[in-house]
């Protein structure tokens, strides 16, 4: 059963702020797809209630000039980017508004979350927030920046906790290795990893643009044996911005960082070589990464706000909380991560949530999937903790989700990862 709204405030906020101006009511739509994708049906239904012109619509045989001068020139929006090039250009074509649906944000759309987006949309001097209704976010274009418009640091601001990114780019070492010996192993990510001697590599080719950020972006491989890998980092349409060499020493998996900044900036292909210059490398998985991710040492606990995680629902960002309405999110996995490495041991893992359900009421389960295998640790009752033991027994990317159950709402406030002593 499909439920239509039959009113939307963050598209009523756009319609009322233009008719306010005196003018037609035009906006960009997030994410914006390359025009044929049902995603789309969405900004039509909420458009066709305000009469809404958009930028991007749906038709099942897209024109070379839509994907070019509509798709390919503001692609970098769903990341957030929105620089003064793109919206002058939005203001040349009369657009006024930008309009950002968090609950159709799958990982294809960017590297990172939906929560990177957003926080670059509050942050843009250049938009000023109109509201939020559920799940979507209207924003007024602005001719110049704000006076008053102080953009937020990692330090300050409802959005201050927002500084872990759980990756969405993740790829099998072995089915980009030339010169390697691909070694089946039931341990490894795939079941799989490549064997690197002296004069065997990788390379990582993101599939199409993204956006490059100053700080944080980093390349993170698990490796092991006793060798040393020569790496490059660089962009399609540029030299390497950065290289450097690692030394692996080591009979076990550990993960190993290629940092892409600094002076790494803008939107563009980004492309990653490494190879063994000396000895022999095995390496399995590698993910793309942003932010600081510590894996938690014994005692300590590894607090991540549910906004920063993939999910459905709609984000309470003053708070970093996910809210999951009964109505209106699909009875499924609809909140995971962090998809970050932990070391092996014993863990204690839980989800923070209220909920207005009467006590004992079972709302969804708390599960760790791995290797395509679900494991339930924990039921979520109202009025009861929601957490429950978990043993790892290797480094692997963690992933753990919320199967909602849609007997109540929800509000789930923060994934915690203990490490028992």
């Amino acid at each position: 059963v499909c439920l239509l709204d039959h009113r939307q405030g963050a598209y009523e906020a756009v319609a009322d702020d233009a008719a306010r101006a005196g003018e037609l009511p035009h906006a960009l739509a997030l994410p914006l797809w390359p025009g044929d994708s049902h995603w789309s049906s969405l900004y039509q239904h909420f458009s066709s209630l305000y009469r809404i012109r958009m930028v991007n619509g749906y038709n099942p045989a897209v024109s070379q000039s839509y994907f070019t001068d509509v798709f390919q020139r503001f692609e970098r929006a769903n990341q957030g980017v929105l620089g003064d090039s793109e919206l002058d250009a939005l203001a040349l074509m009369k657009v006024g508004y930008v309009v950002l649906h968090e609950n159709a944000f799958p990982e294809k759309v960017s590297p990172f979350p939906v929560a990177f987006t957003l926080r670059s949309l509050l942050e843009n001097p250049r938009l000023t927030l109109l509201r939020q209704d559920g799940a979507v976010w209207a924003f007024r274009i602005e001719p110049q920046p704000r006076p008053d418009a102080q953009v937020r640091t990692s330090a300050t601001g409802p959005t201050a906790r927002w500084n872990t990114w759980c990756p969405a780019r993740r790829w099998e070492i072995e089915s980009s290795a030339s010169n390697a010996v691909t070694v089946v192993d039931a341990t490894c990510s795939a079941g799989a990893f490549a064997r690197l001697p002296a004069g065997a590599g990788w390379v990582y080719r993101t599939r199409g643009p993204m956006r490059l950020p100053e700080d944080g972006l980093h390349v993170m491989a698990r490796v092991r044996g006793e060798g040393e890998l020569a790496w490059t980092a660089g962009t399609a349409t540029n030299a390497p911005l950065r290289e450097g060499a690692l030394t692996v020493a080591s009979p076990d998996w550990t993960w190993r960082m290629i940092p892409i900044d600094p002076p790494a900036s803008g939107f563009d292909v980004l492309d990653v070589r490494v190879r063994t210059v000396r000895g022999s490398v095995d390496a399995d998985t590698a993910y793309l990464g942003l932010g600081e991710w510590a894996m938690p040492e014994r005692g300590q606990t590894a607090a991540i706000p549910a906004a920063l995680l993939f999910h459905a629902g709609y984000t309470k960002a003053a708070e970093g909380a996910v809210v999951l309405r009964r109505e209106r999110e699909p009875n499924q996995a609809i909140l995971y991560g962090p998809l970050l490495p932990v070391e092996p041991g014993l863990y204690e893992v839980g989800l923070a949530f209220h909920t207005s359900a009467p006590a004992g009421t079972a709302l969804g389960r708390l599960e760790v999937s791995d290797g395509g295998r679900d494991t339930t640790l924990a039921v979520m009752r109202a009025g009861e903790p929601c957490r429950g033991p978990l043993r790892r027994d290797t480094n692997l990317p963690l992933r753990i989700q919320f199967v909602f159950e849609r007997a109540a709402d929800v509000t789930i406030e923060s994934l915690s990862i203990h490490r028992i002593e």
